[in-house]
């Protein structure tokens, strides 16, 4: 398809150290409907589309609601277990680019996955009013702070939802897929005293890029752990080393930066998987607070999927049952890093 071979071209003016071209390039893209996941690219320009021809998958959400705020507006599901208890805890779920919550919903499996640890889960939708792709903006310096801008409406939303609902009282998790990976990796960075843990699927570290060129450069040469200062989050990383759309060394710039931010407080070490290489970061207790899979031969999907929902691959480890248990032992065993 000439979407594929044009974004080519865009990574190829990216490696050559030509990121305005490339810019340049990607502003005059009009989306193209229905592509198959391996076409698609994880990150386009900002230019608004009014019109966007999506195939949208409907999968097991609730139904959609709009939340409104001085920020903004935001489309989002919530799924409340029947019989769920009063102050349980609530994950907050983050699409990935060419995705709707409802789909990601389906792809992942994440309310059955959550109902059975007692957990709600919340799944917040991105416009193509804001984005012509649903792409949150993690690589937008304006959206990756508290004052205002996505991380802000994002952190807003979660909290007005946890208190109407009387949710998150035994904590507030966050996790994503690529773009959305990306955007829980800021808001884990934002608000590291109101999140109680992250995980991060095939995504990039907060602070890995701060304009759009930046981010397509991220996302092919994964820079270094993150310098970033801030309070720790327990952090999970799931990643593909043979991603080709988000460069697996992102991989190690998350967990680098979870280990760093730390302090001494972790000791890292190597662990046995029937998946991959796997480490972990474990306190003085020996509590586990930061993983980092490497999922061997695994592309840029979420692993372990349904493959109903888009951007899944049934292959490899069941990463919402991994990620759902991650964070029940952060509850269960709260860290005092």
């Amino acid at each position: 398809m000439k979407f594929q071979s044009d974004m080519a071209e865009v990574l190829a003016l990216v490696r050559a150290g030509q990121p305005m071209a490339a810019t340049r390039m990607l502003q005059g893209f009009s989306p193209a409907p229905a592509m198959a996941d391996a076409e698609v690219i994880d990150l386009v320009a900002e230019r608004v589309v009014e019109q966007v021809m999506e195939q949208v998958v409907e999968g097991p959400a609730g139904g959609l609601q709009l939340f409104r705020s001085p920020l903004g507006e935001i489309a989002y599901r919530l799924h409340r277990p029947a019989g769920l208890a009063e102050g349980a805890p609530m994950l907050v779920m983050l699409h990935g680019c060419t995705q709707t919550s409802a789909d990601f919903a389906l792809g992942t499996r994440m309310n059955e996955r959550a109902a059975a640890a007692g957990m709600a889960v919340l799944w917040p939708e991105q416009s193509t009013r804001s984005n012509a792709r649903r792409c949150w903006r993690w690589f937008d310096a304006a959206h990756q702070r508290t004052e205002g801008g996505e991380a802000a409406l994002l952190l807003a939303l979660v909290r007005d939802v946890a208190a109407v609902h009387a949710l998150g009282a035994k904590g507030v998790f966050v996790a994503g897929l690529s773009a959305g990976g990306a955007m829980a990796a800021v808001l884990a960075d934002c608000a590291p005293d109101f999140l109680k843990g992250v995980a991060v699927h095939s995504g990039l570290a907060a602070g890995a890029a701060s304009s759009l060129p930046g981010g397509m450069a991220a996302m092919q040469r994964a820079p270094a752990a993150s310098r970033r200062e801030g309070g720790f989050v327990p952090m999970m990383v799931l990643h593909g080393d043979a991603d080709t759309v988000v460069a697996p060394g992102n991989a190690d710039a998350l967990f680098g930066g979870a280990v760093a931010r730390a302090g001494a407080a972790l000791s890292v070490a190597s662990v046995p998987s029937p998946w991959g290489q796997q480490t972990v970061g474990r306190d003085a207790g020996g509590d586990v607070r930061a993983v980092r899979l490497m999922i061997a031969g695994a592309g840029h999907s979420w692993a372990g999927g349904n493959p109903a929902g888009s951007h899944t691959s049934a292959a490899g480890p069941d990463a919402s049952a991994m990620i759902v248990q991650f964070f029940a032992e952060q509850m269960r065993n709260p860290p005092r890093i």
